[in-house]
């Protein structure tokens, strides 16, 4: 008998309306992780700082951090990024320091 099912994909891809269709079709728990995250920590998701590991990946950094800060739902105090870089040789470090 099939006891869990975990439903994976990007943010507002449909993961929360699917898994509580299939929970009720399969007489299954429904279990939203975000949920269960913001109980524990005692934070809301935007809360939850944003890790970014970038080494030598100029040709997306940019894109990344701007699509962070330009999040119309969650406000500047309510999240932190933190870019992990180890001495990329390239000018992702550049880019970083200009946004």
């Amino acid at each position: 008998m099939l006891k869990t099912v975990v439903l994976v994909g990007m943010m507002g891809s449909g993961k929360t309306s699917v898994g509580k269709e299939l929970a009720k079709s399969l007489n299954l728990d429904f279990i939203d992780v975000d949920h269960e995250i913001e109980k524990k920590c005692k934070k809301t998701i935007p809360e939850i700082s944003i890790i970014i590991c970038c080494y030598n990946h100029e040709k997306w950094i940019e894109r990344c951090l701007r699509s962070i800060l330009h999040q119309k739902n969650i406000k500047d105090n309510e999240y932190e990024v933190i870019i992990v870089d180890d001495n990329s040789k390239d000018n992702s470090f550049q880019i970083i320091k200009t946004q």
